[in-house]
């Protein structure tokens, strides 16, 4: 697998990458917007986070929930979500293995974590994700943003990690057969284009 160095650098490097992700999150903000626009912002939801990594947005999420579960492929990441929420339901698993239950979620978080897949398997994430959502649930995805699909590895002290970039079309057009584009914003996080966008279930 072509990504083996990333998950290596995220499993030797969960500590300091959970110090550094500190300045980026909670999303306060953009979880209750999901949880607005699936019509779940009463405490009912269940949701499901992809890429939980430390449980720094499971802190929010479970707030406005009624059930939550976190998976992150990272040992390292996922031991330090259990010490910050001892209770809850997070698991050791990649995004693409998960047995993602039929039509349960009304929300599905996918927070910095699609942006370590290439596009053919970020469709076929979309697909699976669809059928776990019910209908008119919500995917919320943020990612980087270029004009143009792209890969690009970086290296830093934390070690050697591979992104990819997304374009708001080519997102829309990955989700299209499942999804309608509900809403879409583009920010500028550490001075680099993010794109924040809410996928309806058809």
């Amino acid at each position: 697998m072509e990504n083996n160095e990333t998950f290596d650098t995220h499993n030797r490097s969960a500590k300091q990458l959970a110090k550094y992700f500190k300045g980026i999150g909670p999303r306060i903000r953009h979880i209750e917007f999901a949880l607005e626009q699936a019509g779940k912002n009463d405490g009912s939801a269940s949701v499901l986070e992809i890429g939980c990594g430390d449980g720094r947005d499971a802190v929010e999420i479970i707030k406005r929930c009624r059930l939550y579960t976190g998976i992150d492929y990272s040992v390292g990441l996922i031991g330090l979500a259990k010490e910050l929420l001892p209770a809850a339901d997070f698991r050791v698993v990649d995004m693409q293995n998960f047995d993602y239950p039929y039509k349960t979620y009304d929300v599905v978080f996918a927070f910095a974590s699609i942006l370590h897949i290439d596009k053919a398997s970020l469709r076929d994430l979309m697909n699976v994700v669809a059928r776990s959502l019910k209908i008119g649930g919500i995917f919320y995805i943020s990612t980087k943003q270029a004009d143009r699909y792209k890969k690009e590895w970086k290296e830093d002290k934390h070690g050697h990690r591979l992104f990819y970039f997304y374009s708001p079309k080519l997102l829309a057009r990955l989700a299209a057969n499942n999804f309608e584009v509900a809403s879409v914003e583009l920010e500028v996080k550490n001075g680099k284009p993010w794109i924040e966008m809410a996928l309806r279930r058809k």
